[in-house]
Parts: structure tokens; sequence; C-alpha cells
């Protein structure tokens, strides 16, 4: 063997064309060969075996390491004389409780129980409210029947059609899956959006009769959570917060994934939590379909050496196990599809009008004409709708869905003069809009007493998936095919008005938005002229199937990067590599700060809902930024006050996290995000509005150079630019 060695020594010095002379050289050409067929096996087996445990099993290690050590000095360093030993789990008493409310805590879930042995479906078909709830019961006592027949999977597919109660729905499972399975320790809920976790959040409190310290919603807008506590209140809300001690929690679905992807200390320290969960993935088609192979790979396979459940949902749901790569044991919670998608109590709630798309999209120079047209569609359809309003008469509630933050402007005035006075009420609402503002317009629009008042709502894609809103009619400009369904779902949402439609146009090119997703490509090519048929029939399988099949082919291409890259990267354990093929959000962002006054309370609500809470202003009050019975609140005292604890020198560095922790579910209501290197945040930088200002954008300048308003958001001038 020394022989061997020295062989291998030598060949690191010569040259490749004389490997062979050179290893032919005495009896250690067996031994070489040996090798070299030991090397060969032991490669090919390597290919074969999944790379996902050896992954996964560093990670866990790594999480439950750093965790560990984190606590233990923790405890040392505060001189704490108990061990730690509330780490947010559902015990019997509260696993007992979410079952028994989840059960009763609704009437119609109630119903549901008490008559679950005896239950009929009849898919009534007959439009009209109460069949329309016995629909939703019909879905509710599916996905109970199936999860009790398949309580060993350990993926679950809900699809419901928009209206059809998807929350209620992964509520009842969860229960079914507390109910069936000791081990599960915590639930998780995983969404794209800030507004589907605040909406979220207090059904799931009040429908599982949750209590303040059992669950948590994480995200930019809300601040830091506390829990009293024996053992010196700031470093153990610290830690509860740090390490999501509470049995339900809600977080976004790049902080969820990260956990899951990255070796990332902090990310990790939350991976050993996820172990003997629930965890519901809601609107599955807003991820990008470049991932949804490493997606479902990663759900399959935390779900199985984990313990976890996952409950994947959308009414516009990817069916994912139809990827070669992954295996095809998902069950299907709702699968009477047909019975459901295409009962008229469903598809028929809001009709496609798509004479608009009859005329061409405008060229650059021709736009204005194309809006003061579209304007004066928009009013015309709005009167009719309204004359003939029984349910609520002279009544109509409108809205307008563009691409670009800066059409939806531009469509603005032009809407102001076609309507001359028609409309009550003209609401903006993009992704510059201010949180304070958004939650107005939101509240204005659920508040009963304005349901005699004519509103337009002016919108970009914010408003799609989930929020919380039901209009008489609706307007968008066609981008993805399911995106046109998600805006559907916010008309005539409980099927108690006639004649609700949704007018697609073709206004903006969406290519600069979507040009790399499958699912625009494909319909702009192969599946051309499907869209309709598609959101007629709800079968948005037509397009999925075909996405899944590009997948499928790119994946097989030898020489393009594919999936087979990617489990070598898991193999060979390249954790960078890894995360930055798994990017849920591609582009990068930057905070821009607009330091004016902003309302304490919601206008319009008699100071029942609030955009700053209690704890938040005694938190201000404390610091000497308002007094307690403010109405408003200074950005501009704000931002001081965060600049000055980022520049505090102090020993304590929990405490000074802490404090901006708190302050953060403050900041978030001054701040929008802009991509980087938009034409947006390109303009604001070179006109000098404002300065770079502790890793954000600081709008000084926002009211004298006119740049920002309350209620129409950033002003833009020239191209458009894609907001957030």
């Amino acid at each position: 063997m020394s022989q061997v060695l020295e062989i291998l020594n030598k060949l690191e010095n010569i040259d490749p064309s004389k490997y062979w002379s050179t290893i032919s050289q005495g009896d250690a050409t067996q031994h070489v060969s040996w090798i070299v067929k030991k090397v060969d096996k032991f490669l090919k087996q390597r290919e074969e075996l999944n790379p996902f445990p050896l992954f996964a099993l560093l990670k866990l290690h790594y999480s439950l390491l750093t965790a560990s050590d984190y606590l233990a000095t923790t405890h040392y360093m505060n001189n704490w004389e108990a061990s730690l030993n509330d780490f947010g789990q559902i015990n019997d008493e509260l696993r007992q409780r979410i079952i028994r409310n989840v059960q009763s805590t609704k009437s119609y879930n109630k119903a549901v129980f008490d008559n679950l042995d005896e239950f009929e479906f009849t898919y009534p078909t007959d439009a009209n409210n109460g069949n329309l709830n016995r629909l939703r019961q019909e879905l509710s006592v599916e996905v109970i029947q199936n999860i009790r027949k398949n309580k060993d999977q350990n993926v679950f597919y809900i699809e419901a059609p928009t209206g059809g109660g998807k929350t209620n729905l992964s509520m009842l499972a969860v229960a079914e899956l507390l109910s069936g399975d000791a081990e599960i320790s915590n639930v998780f809920y995983v969404f794209p959006f800030t507004t589907l976790i605040t909406q979220t959040y207090q059904s799931l409190k009040e429908t599982m009769g949750l209590e303040e310290d059992e669950i948590i919603q994480l995200h930019s807008k809300v601040g830091f959570k506390e829990k009293d506590d024996q053992y010196g209140k700031e470093k153990k809300n610290h830690i509860d917060y740090l390490f999501l001690n509470y049995p339900v929690a809600l977080m976004s679905h790049v902080r969820f994934f990260d956990i899951l992807k990255t070796n990332s200390k902090e990310a990790n320290y939350l991976l050993h939590r996820l172990a003997n969960s629930v965890v519901v993935v809601d609107e599955l088609q807003s991820y990008p379909p470049q991932i949804w192979d490493k997606l479902i790979y990663f759900i399959q396979n935390y779900a199985r050496y984990f313990n976890i459940r996952f409950i994947l949902m959308s009414a516009t749901l990817p069916k994912l196990d139809k990827l070669s790569n992954v295996a095809t044991d998902i069950c299907y919670l709702t699968n009477h599809r047909k019975q459901f998608f295409q009962n008229p109590n469903f598809c028929n709630r809001v009709s496609f009008d798509f004479s608009l798309l009859d005329w061409p999209a405008p060229e650059k120079e021709e736009k204005e004409n194309y809006l003061r047209r579209l304007a004066n569609v928009v009013v015309e359809k709005s009167i009719e709708y309204a004359e003939t309003n029984s349910k609520y008469p002279s009544s109509v509630f409108t809205i307008i869905e563009f691409i670009y933050k800066q059409t939806a402007t531009d469509f603005y005035t032009k809407i102001a003069d076609a309507a001359d006075g028609f409309f009550d009420e003209l609401f903006v609402l993009s992704g510059t809009i201010l949180e304070p503002r958004r939650k107005e317009i939101i509240h204005y629009l659920k508040d009963k007493t304005n349901r005699n008042k004519k509103v337009l709502l002016i919108t970009t894609q914010v408003i799609e998936a989930g929020v919380d809103m039901d209009m008489d009619l609706g307007f968008k400009d066609q981008s993805l095919v399911d995106s046109d369904e998600q805006l559907a779902g916010r008309i005539n949402r409980n099927v108690n008005k006639t004649a609700s439609k949704l007018y697609l146009f073709n206004c903006d090119d969406a290519k600069v938005l979507y040009e790399g997703d499958k699912r625009f490509q494909l319909m702009q090519n192969e599946l051309s002229g499907l869209e309709r048929e598609i959101l007629q029939s709800k079968d948005f399988d037509l397009m999925y199937d075909r996405v899944m099949e590009k997948i499928d082919r790119q994946n097989d291409r030898v020489y393009q990067t594919g999936f087979s890259d990617f489990q070598n990267n898991l193999r060979m354990l390249d954790f960078p590599e890894v995360d930055q093929n798994f990017q849920i959000i591609n582009q990068q962002s930057t905070s821009v700060f607009i330091p004016m006054p902003l309302p304490v309370y919601v206008p319009g609500t008699n100071q029942t809902e609030r955009n700053i809470t209690r704890q938040e202003v005694q938190f201000l009050v404390q610091y000497g930024i308002v007094n307690t019975d403010d109405e408003t609140i200074s950005g501009e005292a704000v931002f001081a006050l965060y600049e000055q604890l980022i520049q505090q020198k102090d020993d304590d560095f929990i405490a000074v996290k802490t404090e901006l922790k708190k302050l953060q579910g403050i900041m978030s209501q001054f701040t929008i995000s802009l991509m980087t290197y938009s034409k947006s945040m390109k303009q604001l930088m070179e006109n000098v509005h404002g300065e770079e200002r502790m890793g954000m954008y600081y709008l000084s300048h926002w009211d004298e150079d006119s740049i920002y308003n309350y209620e129409f958001g950033l002003s833009e001038t020239g191209e458009p630019a894609i907001i957030l």
C-alpha cells in the first residue's frame, strides 16, 4: 500500500498524459485498480442515497447546540435559580381546549359535529346564501372525515373555492390532528402576506380560545410581544420571542423556509421547535414556480423525518406532488373538487367579462386616451349597478386593479373627471400607502353604515389574496390567471348579490413583472387563449400541470442547472448554495421611512381600532415621544428615538435589542418598501428627497418636495416602476 501512496503522490506532480505509465509500475497496478473501483462504487452509492437526512441532522444538531448554549449562558449571566421550563408547547389542557373550542365556538362548526355521524352530502346548486353555508358545512365534513381516515399521513392538501372558508377548514384539520396524535406540541401558520397573518391571528385566537401568551404573530408590522414571568421580565420575554416559545405561531413564508434551509444561527435556533408540529401553509400559488420542486422536496422530507404534519392550502392550488422528483403520497382532504368548484354558489358568484380585452393594449402615447376611455366604462357600469342594486339601493362598491402604481395614480385623475361627483369616495391603495391609511380604507369598506355609499377603490396587486373585503364590481388589468381569480375572490364573497362581474382589460405589459414566471410564459405561448376557459371552469390544473411538465423537462436537461444540482448541494453540505437556490423573493428591497405625523387610532372607528397599541404608546411615553392622550405621533420623533437606540452604548445587549424590537412595530407604520433598483428608488435618491440613515432611506423632504401624500402614497414621474 505504501507503493500505492507513493504513486498517488507522483500523480499530483506530473503531466496527465503520463498517468497510466506511472500507475503501471510494478505490482501497484492491481492496488490502484482496486482503489478506483471502490471509489467509483462509493460515488455511485452516494448518488443514489437521499441527501436530506444528513443535511437535516447537521442542521438539527446545530440548532440544539446553539439554542442550549444561548439558554445556558443567559441562565448563568442572570443568576437565575430555577431552570427554564416553559417552552410554549401544547399541553394536555390546551390540547383539549383547542379541540373543544374548534368544535363548539362557532355555531356552524357545532352543527357539523352534532350531525357528523348522520351527515349526508347534497351539493345544492341553487345560488343563495343558505346553500352557500350548506356547501361550507359539506367541505368541513369532508375535511374531518378524510383526516380521520388518513391520520398516518404527513402532508395534506386543502383545495377549497374562494369563499369556502379555508381558514376554518384548516382549524378543523388542526383540531383533528391534535386529537389523533398526542406527540404534536406546536402549531405554525405560514403566510405570504402580513395582512393574512393579522386577519388569521384574530380568527385563531377567537375560535381556538387562545390566551395572549399562547399565540404570537411574527412579521415586520408587529412589535415585541411580552409575557409576564418570574425570572426577570425583559430577559425571559426576549427568549420567548427569539425561540418562539408559544404553542401557536403565525409567520411569513420567507422566515419559515429560512428555518428549513439556511445555516444562519438565529434562523436555525428554531429548527428543533418544528419537530412534532402541524404546519399550515396558505396561498401555495404565491410561491414562484422555479422553486416548486425544492419546496415540495423539503416539505415531504421534513414531514417524514421530523414528524411534521403539513397542510397546504389555496383556492388555486398547484398539485406539487405531480412533479417527478417527489413522492405521490399527499392526502387530499377535499376530494370532490368538481362538486364544489363548479357549483353555481362558487363558480357563478362572480361572472367574468372579457369584452374589454378586445381593446388593443395602448402604446405609450395612447395610454392617456385609453385610461380616459376605461374611466368612462367604469363609471357607466357602476351607475348601472347602483341603479339596479336591490340589496343596497343606489349603492355600488367598485374595485379596479392595475399592475403599476403610476398607472393607478394616472387613472385617479381620469376617473375623478369622468365620474363628475358620482362616487362618494375615491380610494387609492398601493404598495406605497402606509399601514394606517390601509387600515382606514379597509375599515371604511367593511363598515356597514357605509353600505349606502358609492365607492371606487383603485389599487395595485396588494389587495388580492385573503384581504377581507366584499366588493360589487371589479375591473382588472390582466396578469397571471390565478391572480385574476384571486381578485375575483374579493367580489360578492357571500353570494348575496346579483350581477357581480369582474371585467378584465389589457393596459400595462405584465411581462416586466412576470417574465421569469413559468405560468406567465405558458399563458403567453402554449396556452394562449385558454385564460377564459380556466377562469370559467376553475380548472387551474390545465395550467399547473403544464408548469409541472416544464419544470420536469428542465430538471432532465443535462447541461442546464436543475433539481439534481440542488440535491448535490445538499449532498455536499453546501449550505450557502442550498440557500441561494431556494429563494422565495429574489429582488432586493429598501425600506423608506416617511417622517410624517400619523394617527394613533384608525380614523372612523371612534377610537375602537388602533394603529399604535396601548403598550406601544406607553413605550413612547417612557421616552418622552408622546403624552398618553395624544392622538397623533410624530414620525420625526420616532426616527430620532430609533437612531438614539441604535447608537446607544450599553453593556446589556439584550435590553437594547428588546427596546429596538418594541420600536419595530411602531416604525413599520411609517415605512414602505421599494425595490432597491426600481425607477422609484432611483428617482428618490437622484433628486435628493432624503438620505440614507441607519440602513433605511429617510424621506426628509416628503412634504416640501410634495413627494409623498398620506392618501395617494409616493408621487412618481416618468416610466412606471414596480412597487412592492
